[in-house]
């Protein structure tokens, strides 16, 4: 064990270590701070001397154009620079940083480029040692500075894009990049006139054009023309990242013949679909305009009007048309699902007047449909599909089938009528929401409340039977949204029966109802009866082929039968 004497020898040398640490820690920092000394006196000591030059290599006027430029930056000086800071401003803000190396006497370039998102003034700085880290006396050539003036576009009068005589049917519509795909889509799947003259004539061309450009459309305004001597004419100008030779590219595709003009000084690309179609396309004033052309007698193609303006006449008829038809805007302005986006809208003229509005939300794309015509007037219409009655609607529920791949969507058209009006719903969702698209959709014109209804008969007719001859069934209706059958049963016998309970059920889900209603002999009586089933998302069931049993009392014998109840489940896959 060691005595006092021994640790005070230890203390002091451990003091004596401890103090040489010190020394040579405190001598290393002095060195490390002499030198970064030396480096920042180095940094800020030499005279650098650098000059910047922004260009703009791209003349461009309108939004959704690309301007590209080129930042300069020289090193006028003896001494290299390493880590040069070169920032990139918008009115202001900076767009980019970018740090380069520059030898003595040596020049380098920066490349930055900017899509204008709308009409304005734009200047652009470029600015070399924004911070100031470096020693640069003159700092007057260190910024450079350019301002580009972008053009508002050509307000979309598509009317003066077509010529204005002898029409007898015209359509317009304005989309949005979403809703152009959706029509695109639908057009290519379905055969509805809604969709295919969004895209005629050269539909196959047209709809594979914008399925494949819709992300670089900011907007689409178009319109469609039939004329008298049959000829039909097509312009769609599209806003956006989309250029000429995009659209020559998707076009090479079809190994179509394509080429290219000059037409009043405008560079017009062309394409020949068949001996009487034709594609032209260009850009003008903001827009790149696409023009299909069909003639009948092969005399013309889009050449013949591509570049020309004419009078937008057919736009000022439709705008009064409206303007004058208070029912029809009204109607416009409630068919809409709630927490749904508007992506387009379509306006149609010949000798009725129609509104039509497209909008999605996650289930799928819906276009409300509002026709004014008095063409349903006096007419006992046969639906084609399901008859949805509710209060004083009546609604007819169609499965459009389409006329090529679907890919896993379906649609729905479902319908009301007025003696003045065709108020329909087009449903594109997925396979697996088809059965609610019926029933929403029948819901969605029951909430609008339109008086004055047609009744729609079903063209499909729904059996019952019963396996005793003297008891007759017939169906009066069959409300597929609740699977309630209303039937009416005869008795052809002498005397009263009293129906007891009725049951109708798919098999192995029976469940009687008290009835309790009385048939007078050779009489008749009306009942309803649930269906059970199995149920599907919001609605009753799909199922078709039901089975009844009735207990009922006949002469104070009580007795049993079975029947059947077969109904059309025609809005179905």
């Amino acid at each position: 064990m060691k005595n006092n004497k021994d640790s005070a020898k230890d203390s002091k040398k451990g003091e004596g270590i401890s103090r040489t640490g010190l020394v040579f820690y405190c001598a290393l920092a002095v060195v490390v701070i002499l030198l970064a000394a030396f480096a920042v006196s180095r940094t800020y000591s030499a005279n650098y001397q650098v000059s910047i030059t922004l260009r703009n290599n791209t003349a461009v006027s309108y939004p959704y154009q690309t301007s590209y430029f080129t930042v300069n930056i020289t090193n006028n000086g003896n001494s290299s620079i390493s880590n040069l800071n070169v920032g990139f401003y918008l009115n202001g803000t900076a767009l980019h940083y970018n740090t380069i190396y520059l030898p003595a006497h040596a020049s380098a370039d920066v490349s930055e480029n900017y899509t204008y998102p709308a009409s304005g003034t734009y200047t652009f700085l470029a600015v070399a040692d924004p911070a100031h880290v470096l020693n640069i006396k003159n700092r007057l050539g260190t910024q450079s500075f350019t301002a580009v003036e972008i053009s508002q576009p050509e307000s979309p009068d598509i009317y003066t894009s077509l010529p204005n005589n002898n029409i007898i049917y015209t359509q317009s519509f304005t989309l949005s990049s979403t809703g152009l795909l959706a029509a695109a889509a639908t057009a290519s799947q379905y055969n509805v006139s809604v969709f295919t003259n969004m895209f005629s004539p050269a539909q196959s061309v047209l709809t594979k054009l914008f399925e494949n450009l819709y992300v670089a459309v900011e907007a689409a305004n178009g319109a469609y023309i039939k004329y008298s001597n049959s000829t039909a004419a097509y312009s769609i100008w599209v806003q956006g990242r989309v250029q000429p030779s995009f659209v020559d590219y998707v076009l090479s595709s079809f190994y179509l013949k394509q080429g290219n003009t000059s037409i009043n000084g405008t560079n017009v690309h062309y394409a020949i679909v068949n001996n009487k179609t034709s594609i032209c396309y260009l850009y003008s004033k903001g827009w790149t305009k696409i023009f299909s052309y069909f003639n009948n007698s092969k005399a013309g193609t889009c050449l013949g009007i591509a570049g020309n303006t004419y009078a937008p006449e057919e736009s000022n008829v439709i705008v009064a048309q409206i303007k004058a038809n208070k029912n029809l805007t009204n109607y416009q302005e409630h068919f809409f699902y709630t927490n749904s986006t508007s992506i387009g809208s379509i306006l149609i003229y010949n000798n009725s007047l129609a509104v039509a509005g497209l909008f999605e939300n996650h289930y799928g794309f819906f276009t409300n449909f509002v026709q004014n015509t008095t063409a349903f007037k006096g007419s006992k219409l046969l639906c084609k599909g399901l008859i949805y009655t509710t209060n004083a609607t009546s609604v007819c529920s169609v499965y459009v089938s389409p006329t090529g791949t679907a890919n896993g969507f379906g649609m729905v058209n479902t319908t009301e009528l007025t003696p003045s009006y065709r108020l329909s719903l087009y449903s594109l969702v997925n396979q697996s929401d088809i059965t609610l698209s019926h029933v929403n959709g029948a819901s969605l014109l029951n909430a609008m409340n339109v008086s004055n209804v047609i009744t729609w008969k079903s063209s499909f007719k729904n059996t019952c039977s019963f396996s005793n001859a003297s008891i007759g069934c017939n169906v009066t209706s069959f409300d597929y949204s609740t699977n309630i059958a209303r039937l009416t049963i005869s008795n052809k016998l002498a005397n009263t029966l009293r129906i007891n309970t009725l049951s109708c059920f798919a098999p192995g889900l029976r469940r009687n109802e008290t009835m309790n209603a009385t048939v007078a002999g050779s009489g008749a009586t009306n009942v309803s009866a649930l269906c059970i089933s199995v149920p599907v998302g919001a609605i009753a069931s799909v199922y078709s082929n039901y089975a009844l049993a009735m207990n009922y009392t006949y002469m104070n014998s009580t007795r049993s039968v079975a029947g059947v109840l077969n109904v059309t489940n025609q809005g179905f896959v």
